[in-house]
């Protein structure tokens, strides 16, 4: 395929972009049409570059390729987008990296209009974001593909690790393919007799093994595994993990010999399904060294996708979870929260703050910033157009969006729940030293206690039915309010 591509660039005046400090901000790209945003990456002038793809139906619908384009965020928030065009072709973008020369390579997806088979979209871009080069390869036949790393590897060039399926994609095969500085490729590997459903791929840091964790792949076919290739794709060995874990897999090197890895599992203990953001932290033999589940009782919660975690320095640990999330389209009136969350390097958490609530929310992904904190990216669920829109926050180091009043997002530092309620209801807080007062509809003071880190049970027996506050207090200084509908 030998087409032009083209590049228009926008300012955006429209959206809502509201500045604070110059490290947090916040920004909802709304449009029509069904859309995603995916990991995006800081550059070294400290913006923020976020790969989003454009696709034609709906979310929870079928859908095909329709176009994608970039969005830029100033460190203080200013966003311009950065639109291409490639005749006659449709395309997507699903991740980017920063190149030696200040440049970046953008991998995706494209197909000419009108035609089933996918290729392999390569774009080299300069520090300007214009277009260098472009490349497509032809996948042999396959309907779909998504390249979820991007690693650099010797003499300019990269390693590429993904998935792709043939019709109608009941499972998928593991993708990896080396490419050379002009994107042309070197080798190229498609497992067709690995099948499973999800891979994550890390590259040591000596660049000479790839390890592929899998859920269903066989001969692990009914659990987690990791599958050891070298860097010319062939097969070195595999092993069971334990425990099972399903989506949200992503992991990163902490150093030489410990990584971190997320995914979504059943919260241990329980007999039933309660699903939970799960971390722990494996040395190169693969032994659990540090474990740790979060979420909400009885919900079902799963790690951003496709990049729940990140960090800058390994004792300072940011993720993004998704919690309550429904089981396709969201009936109308659902809401839920996403939760920004940061450890310590043995998984010892330090906060937790709560995104949403009057919406529907499902977190993408989040990026550990040069200036101590992080920027997520998450969509918001609109039943007008049976789309997401697209949130973008750029948090401190404390996780929150300072002296905002951003009228497209709550931000909580406390979870209230369950409301109504009738006998009792937990308040879930991770700050230091706190009070909870319960004060009537008239606003006065009915009952007072200390709290703790974690879940404050209140108990709302002998109160009459009605509506209530419960005020939350750290330290002596008032955080915020909740209202309770008390039931008979």
């Amino acid at each position: 395929m030998r087409n032009a591509i083209y590049l228009i660039l926008l300012f955006f005046p429209f959206g809502n972009c509201l500045k604070a400090q110059i490290n947090t901000f916040s920004f909802l790209y709304e449009s029509p049409q069904n859309k995603r945003s995916f990991a995006p990456i800081q550059d070294s002038d400290d913006n923020y570059i976020v790969p989003l793809s454009l696709f034609t139906g709906t979310t929870w619908a079928p859908s095909d390729l329709d176009k994608a384009f970039l969005l830029k965020f100033s460190p203080t928030g200013d966003t311009s987008g950065y639109y291409y065009s490639i005749p006659d072709t449709a395309f997507s973008f699903t991740n980017i990296i920063g190149t030696p020369d200040g440049g970046y390579l953008v991998a995706g997806s494209s197909k000419a209009i009108g035609m089933d088979s996918i290729n392999l979209l390569l774009i080299k871009l300069n520090n300007k974001l214009e277009v260098e080069w472009q490349k497509h390869h032809y996948l042999h036949g396959h309907w779909m593909i998504y390249i979820s790393r991007l690693f650099p590897f010797d003499d300019n060039g990269f390693i590429l690790t993904g998935d792709v399926c043939m019709f109608p994609c009941a499972t998928t095969n593991p993708y990896l393919v080396r490419i050379n500085q002009n994107g042309n490729i070197v080798r190229e590997t498609i497992y067709d007799f690995f099948s499973g459903s999800i891979y994550e791929f890390m590259l040591n840091s000596a660049k000479n093994r790839i390890w592929m964790f899998a859920v269903g792949l066989p001969p692990h076919s009914n659990g987690r595994s990791v599958t050891i290739l070298d860097t010319t794709f062939n097969f070195i060995s595999s092993q069971p993990l334990q425990p099972f874990g399903t989506p949200g897999f992503y992991t990163k090197w902490l150093n030489d010999t410990n990584f971190i890895f997320s995914y979504q599992a059943r919260k241990v203990g329980l007999p039933y399904q309660d699903q939970e953001f799960t971390v722990e932290i494996r040395d190169t033999l693969f032994n659990v060294l540090h474990f740790d589940q979060f979420g909400l009782p009885d919900s079902y919660d799963s790690p951003a996708g496709p990049k729940g975690l990140d960090f800058r320095h390994p004792d300072t640990i940011f993720y993004a979870s998704n919690t309550d999330l429904a089981f396709g389209p969201p009936p109308q009136g659902y809401t839920n929260w996403f939760m920004v969350r940061q450890s310590d390097g043995q998984l010892q958490e330090r906060f937790r703050h709560f995104y949403g609530g009057e919406a529907y929310y499902y977190a993408h992904a989040i990026i550990a910033t040069s200036d101590g904190g992080c920027f997520v990216t998450a969509g918001k669920y609109n039943h007008n157009t049976a789309n997401l829109e697209l949130l973008f926050l750029k948090l401190n180091s404390e996780g929150m969006l300072v002296g905002t009043n951003d009228p497209d997002i709550q931000q909580r530092m406390s979870l209230l729940y369950p409301n109504p309620a009738t006998d009792e209801v937990v308040l879930e807080t991770y700050l230091d030293a706190t009070i909870i007062k319960v004060h009537g509809i008239n606003g006065k003071m009915i009952r007072q206690s200390g709290g703790i880190k974690g879940k404050n049970l209140i108990n709302l027996s002998g109160l009459p039915a009605g509506v209530y506050v419960i005020s939350l207090y750290s330290k002596g200084e008032y955080i915020e309010n909740h209202k309770l509908i008390k039931k008979q």
